[in-house]
């Protein structure tokens, strides 16, 4: 599944948010998913992982 893997890709990087003391990067459910940054730089290395992903699977 393409969403469970950008989900792992996304987990071991360093581009989490923290809340609550909670490091997250992502929400996901079903086949939705928001992407979370604290910066705009950070976002824009979600959305190239995100883009990655999708060029190596052909979606």
């Amino acid at each position: 599944m393409c969403l469970e893997e950008l989900i792992k890709r996304i987990r071991v990087s360093s581009r989490c948010v923290d809340i609550g003391g909670s490091r997250l990067g992502c929400l996901a459910c079903a086949d939705d998913m928001v992407l979370m940054a604290d910066r705009k730089e950070r976002m824009q290395e979600l959305l190239q992982v995100t883009a990655q992903l999708g060029k190596k699977r052909q979606l």
